[in-house]
């Protein structure tokens, strides 16, 4: 058969420039007539996002074009490619059995440990880390109270290792803003005890005794440039706490990490963890740091609660992998997956495998950790970033002109701008115009979930003079409805269940 070699001649790479007019051009014929205005989306962070972007629209910011990732360093060598642990949150009950759990978690994949022990007021460390090698296995510890002493035991297992003071690597996640926030805990104690933690630590250059949380603005309902804004015044707050204790600025951002919730919104919480060091880098040019690398910034991301959902929880499972991977791609150096089932029971021993295995299969089977930065050079993921940032940067200019985070709070305004913003995403929740599926869409009618089979609510919290944040999952008002027919069904002894019909109106009707 005689070869086309006009066809062979041609060079497949040789395409013509198209410009952002062209496509325009292109799209408003396709469209036939139509404006391709029409497709731009409303995001609810208050600004629009157009249907497509091109390099014409490349943001101008001189931040933008020094921060974005280089594949080369200045010397010429290749930049290690994307890396995060595969941290493992263990709620911790009694010493001996989560010590257990955390050994089998270490020897399934997990790298890194996550301990809550708020639970238990004299951890006994030396049992509840048996095995454990701290040279090789970061360490966090979730608490609210007996921070220093965990933290001194934590360096005295270090030291009866022989652990070198540069490879002790962990935190606490110890965030006193963030409990007087959402639990109304006392601030002052624990902010002067501050000062000793970055003291006892300091030796230690890869442990971060203090934590800036964003989950108690982001779970109560917080859009993502309100989150980024209030939790960048909660940095300055310890900032300037620290700061007149005479701690150095530098040395308190980078021996800070950064804990992010990821739910909702693939891109956008890539663009929220890509606007964050920007956002610090502004921060810490105010108070003087100079030469500041955001690349030394440690990022924690974690699945949330906020979207995740009682009945269909297998769905949890696919949201779990998106927000995983939104985490990656945004840049987080630890990765804290929960189990899908965690609102319905304890965690099982599959639940907990099939959570770890989400940052494993991403790595060993998805490579996400054989490229430095996926992402960069999309320009709507710029783009994104560039919104977010030049928000939650307005945002927060006016927070610290109304005091801070602190003092909004103290007077009520912060929990109404947050409720506010989660009433406009309740009602279209509950209108079904924003869709959670197995919930307002597509909910398997067979489910049924003994109400009493439940974990018991939590305990009231403390008397607090205003309002505090608390965890919202827009989900609940669907689920309330059909865990209320359960227990009307239980009470009453009906063997038939009743019959619900769907019906759709018209805006009109």
């Amino acid at each position: 058969m005689q070869q086309n070699n006009k066809a062979l001649a041609l060079d497949p790479f040789n395409f013509e420039e198209v410009n952002r007019e062209a496509w325009l051009a292109k799209a408003t014929k396709d469209l036939k007539g139509g404006s391709v205005e029409d497709l731009s989306w409303h995001a609810p962070e208050g600004f629009v996002v157009s249907p497509f972007h091109t390099a014409e629209q490349e943001p101008k910011q001189d931040w933008v074009a020094a921060t974005r990732n280089r594949t080369l360093q200045e010397d010429g060598q290749l930049l290690g490619y994307r890396q995060w642990q595969n941290r493992e949150h263990i709620k911790v009950e009694q010493e001996k059995t989560a010590n257990v759990v955390a050994l089998d978690a270490l020897n399934r994949g997990a790298e890194a440990l996550d301990l809550q022990v708020e639970g238990l007021k004299n951890a006994r460390l030396e049992v509840l880390l048996n095995e454990v090698l701290l040279e090789y296995c970061p360490v966090t510890f979730t608490t609210c109270h007996s921070t220093l002493p965990l933290a001194k035991g934590l360096i005295a297992l270090a030291q009866q290792q022989d652990v070198p003071a540069e490879k002790l690597q962990g935190s606490l996640n110890y965030d006193p803003l963030a409990y007087h926030l959402t639990r109304g805990n006392p601030l002052d104690v624990p902010l002067n005890m501050l000062e000793a933690l970055f003291d006892t630590t300091r030796p230690y250059p890869n442990f971060r005794p203090l934590t800036v949380r964003s989950a108690p603005f982001a779970e109560a309902g917080a859009n993502r440039v309100q989150e980024l804004a209030y939790t960048l015044s909660a940095l300055v707050l310890y900032l300037d706490r620290l700061t007149d204790m005479g701690l150095d600025p530098a040395q308190v951002i980078e021996r800070t990490e950064y804990s992010f919730a990821l739910g909702g919104h693939y891109f956008m919480d890539i663009a929220k963890l890509r606007a964050w060091p920007l956002l610090v880098a502004q921060v810490a040019k105010a108070y003087g740091v100079q030469n500041f690398d955001p690349a030394k910034l440690f990022l924690h991301g974690h699945t949330a609660l906020w979207n995740k959902t009682l009945y269909d929880p297998h769905n949890n499972l696919l949201r779990n992998t998106t927000e995983a991977m939104a985490g990656i791609l945004g840049g987080v150096q630890a990765l804290t997956v929960m189990p899908f089932d965690q609102l319905s029971k304890a965690p099982s021993d599959l639940s907990r495998r099939m959570a770890r295995n989400v940052s494993t299969i991403l790595k060993e089977e998805s490579h996400f950790n054989k490229v430095a930065d996926p992402v960069a050079g999309s320009w709507y993921v710029e783009h994104l970033t560039a919104q977010l940032t030049q928000q939650a940067w307005q945002l927060f200019e006016a927070t610290e002109a109304q005091g801070g985070v602190l003092p909004l709070f103290e007077q009520g305004k912060l929990q109404e701008v947050i409720a506010n913003n989660l009433a406009q995403t309740q009602t279209e929740v509950d209108h079904r115009t924003h869709s959670i599926v197995g919930v307002n869409q597509y909910a398997n009618e067979q489910e049924i979930i003994d109400p009493e089979s439940l974990p018991a609510p939590a305990k009231p919290k403390k008397q607090s003079a205003v309002p505090l944040l608390t965890c919202a999952r827009p989900a609940q008002s669907f689920e309330q409805l059909r865990l209320q027919l359960e227990k009307h069904l239980k009470r009453l002894g009906a063997k038939q269940r009743p019959a619900i019909y769907v019906v759709l109106l018209s805006k009109g009707a």
